[in-house]
């Protein structure tokens, strides 16, 4: 869904953001079982909005993609293979 996609760990932003500016990591909010849900909603409304789908001219195979997508997805985050983070930062000084 997204060549090239990359999730950087709150470690591997901390040392960026750290070695690159004046910043730094001052708090990680963790959004991840929020995430699920939205990703859950997002499944049941596009279902839900099939004929909508329909009407654009996207086919069956769109329609499996999608929600293959939206499953897997939900699925990681349920799982906290991948996690959603509100990252706060400071400006040192």
């Amino acid at each position: 869904m997204f060549p090239n996609g990359f999730l950087p760990s709150v470690g591997a932003i901390g040392d960026s953001v750290e070695r690159a500016t004046s910043m730094r990591v001052v708090e990680v909010v963790d959004h991840t079982e929020h995430y699920a849900e939205t990703l859950r909603r997002w499944r049941l409304a596009f279902d839900a909005r099939i004929a909508d789908v329909d009407a654009l001219g996207l086919d069956e195979r769109f329609r499996r993609l999608w929600r293959m997508y939206l499953a897997y997805c939900e699925a990681a985050f349920l799982e906290r293979h991948c996690h959603l983070n509100h990252v706060i930062l400071e400006k040192v000084g």
